[in-house]
């Protein structure tokens, strides 16, 4: 059975306040209560529920807002934040040097010895 808004906040109050910033949810929730076809489940509730608790709050708060400023109905996991990048090109230039100075090096040692 779908829920109306009012439902939704109750059954999920308790347990949502330490998963994510409650005022998005209620955003997210009046967002999806607007017509019937889009209205939350009981089921669907379990089902955010779980993917908040393996999300953190902080993941839990990026996938509310990612729908809510999408306009989507469905919440999705965060894409991670690939802050690595940096340092990934960082270790690529680093070994590009190292490639480098073998490179030097074995030309160095083929004129030593006259190849």
């Amino acid at each position: 059975r779908k829920l109306s808004f009012d439902e939704v906040i109750k059954l999920t109050s308790n347990q949502f306040k330490n998963l994510c910033d409650f005022s998005l949810w209620e955003q997210f929730v009046s967002s999806r209560s607007m017509t019937a076809k889009t209205k939350l489940t009981k089921n669907a509730l379990n089902t955010i529920y779980k993917d908040f608790q393996k999300w953190g709050y902080e993941g839990s708060n990026q996938s509310l807002k990612t729908s809510i400023t999408g306009n989507y109905q469905g919440l999705f996991e965060p894409k991670q934040q690939f802050k690595p990048a940096i340092q990934n090109a960082s270790q690529a230039s680093n070994r590009w040097n190292e490639i480098q100075q073998l490179i030097e090096k074995e030309e160095m040692g083929n004129d030593s010895f006259g190849f």
